[in-house]
């Protein structure tokens, strides 16, 4: 996560609003990285579908997480 971070911010010009505490699991599920990524980059008034492809996470799993975001709203 710090890699990614430390390249986002060399990317973007900017850093993203993350905070993990130092007790946090090294192990984060998909849905619930996905999910602090779009918070942060709606926290940061960013394109979320840019921020969350220079995370990664392929395009089924942003698919998917759009999908559910948009049964529960």
């Amino acid at each position: 996560m710090k890699n990614l971070m430390e390249s986002f911010k060399a990317t973007f010009s900017q850093e993203l609003p993350i905070e993990l505490d130092a007790g946090y699991p090294t192990h984060i599920p998909v849905g619930a990285m996905l999910e602090m990524v779009f918070q942060a980059s709606k926290k940061a008034g960013m394109d979320s579908m840019r921020v969350l492809r220079h995370f990664r996470f392929t395009e089924a799993e942003i698919e998917d997480f759009f999908e559910n975001l948009g049964r529960r709203n």
